[in-house]
């Protein structure tokens, strides 16, 4: 008597494959099934499974793959057998093929895996981010601005950290800094609420108003001392207070200009 076989959506399929990846014996418990997508069988798979570190035809391995494809159990059975996070075939690594395709929900969770990034802010890496997983640079943008604890009030402690490089110091050019390009994407408005963007804001605004303090008093001083500087050398008695009258008129004035100021 020939046993049915079942076929299973590719997502139980891979979950399936990802449980005998860490149990083998529990592929004793559904010999019969295949994967609806192509048929593959379980014995497909095993013909196919190599070392975690292994570079295929393609050159890429295996966690590069399952990474790409969106397979989450696969990578998490995959980094359990020791395979490294961060391992990269040629300039691409499992973030990076996670990004490329757009998979925002595999990007999350990259992200959150211990080694599979630096956790250093990286420009070109950001620009990449914002253009192919828009979706996901809030949570990038957490590893910069770690939540420490919160008070009963409802403040938060916040450990900043990289601010200098992501602010644009000191020789990022203003078009390639995160907020100029974070202005430029489509999920502008949700990346400039997150908490470190809004930091990032307050920092520009307070640089900027502080250069324009300095233009106008520069600007004010100069004009005031091209006015009364040749005055008051060309008659010291400029001023012309010779009565209480004069004096009176002269504080009058003072405290009349500092009033429209």
């Amino acid at each position: 008597m020939t046993a049915a076989w079942s076929f299973l959506p590719q997502a139980a399929f891979d979950d399936l494959v990802a449980q005998i990846l860490v149990e083998p014996q529990t592929a004793r418990d559904a010999p019969f099934v295949r994967r609806k997508d192509d048929g593959s069988t379980l014995l497909h798979v095993v013909a196919g499974w190599k070392h975690s570190e292994q570079i295929d035809e393609t050159g890429w391995t295996p966690l590069l793959e399952a990474a790409q494809e969106g397979q989450f159990e696969v990578c998490q059975a995959l980094l359990e057998a020791g395979a490294t996070p961060d391992l990269a075939c040629g300039e691409v690594t499992p973030l990076h093929a996670a990004v490329e395709v757009g998979n925002e929900e595999m990007v999350r969770w990259l992200l959150r895996k211990p080694g599979t990034w630096s956790r250093r802010y990286d420009g070109e890496f950001f620009a990449f981010l914002l253009d192919k997983a828009p979706g996901a640079v809030t949570d990038y943008l957490d590893a910069f601005a770690t939540v420490l604890n919160h008070s009963h009030k409802g403040y938060e402690a916040v450990k900043y950290t990289d601010l200098r490089i992501i602010y644009g110091e000191p020789m990022v050019p203003v078009s390639d800094t995160a907020l100029a390009l974070v202005a430029e994407s489509s999920a502008a408005h949700m990346i400039l609420s997150h908490r470190l963007m809004r930091l990032i804001l307050r920092a520009k605004w307070h640089s900027f108003a502080r250069a324009m303090f300095r233009r106008e008093l520069a600007a004010y001083t100069l004009l005031v001392a091209s006015y009364f500087i040749p005055t008051v050398w060309g008659n010291p008695n400029w001023i012309h207070m010779k009565s209480k009258v004069d004096k009176m008129w002269c504080i009058l004035l003072v405290i009349a200009w500092n009033e429209w100021v």
